[in-house]
């Protein structure tokens, strides 16, 4: 039953992640350079919905070889993370599902359902970084390995 609703997910997944290619005119106003120029400063994760996507990648861990996580985050603002705990005894695949509000800024995600790990990502165009229990960002030699790449 749990393979059952997993593969709905992933389909349900993908099929609200798809969306048709818009054409541009040459007189629309977004085309044109000043436009973009304008634009440029502004650009978030949200408003370029560069989020929509599958985010891959180790996540350091204390008692094991590292946390193998994947986060799909959707257009319909519900995600997916699982997270495999590499050199286990127990290979089992946690899985939380949700959905995710993102902050005034439009740039950092908060994963609901997710009380007791770090449940905030920054999104950028290529990557998610994880933020530490209080929502800051993990500083020090290990701060580069909390970083998921979008695939």
């Amino acid at each position: 039953m749990k393979s059952l609703f997993f593969s709905f997910f992933l389909a349900l997944l993908f099929l609200t992640s798809c969306k048709p290619a818009t054409d541009t005119q040459p007189g629309d106003e977004t085309s044109s350079p000043a436009h973009s120029l304008a634009d440029a400063s502004d650009h978030t994760a949200l408003r370029a919905r560069d989020h929509i996507g599958l985010y891959k990648g180790i996540l350091p861990c204390a008692d094991c070889e590292g946390i193998e996580t994947s986060l799909y985050l959707m257009a319909n603002n519900a995600y997916l993370l699982t997270k495999v705990y590499k050199g286990k005894d127990d290979k089992k695949a946690y899985k939380h599902i949700g959905d995710f509000d993102w902050n005034e800024e439009g740039t950092i995600v908060t994963l609901s359902n997710m009380e007791d790990a770090p449940n905030q990502f920054i999104i950028e165009e290529t990557r998610a970084i994880q933020l530490d229990m209080e929502g800051k960002k993990i500083e020090g030699t290990l701060a580069d390995n909390y970083v998921l790449t979008k695939h």
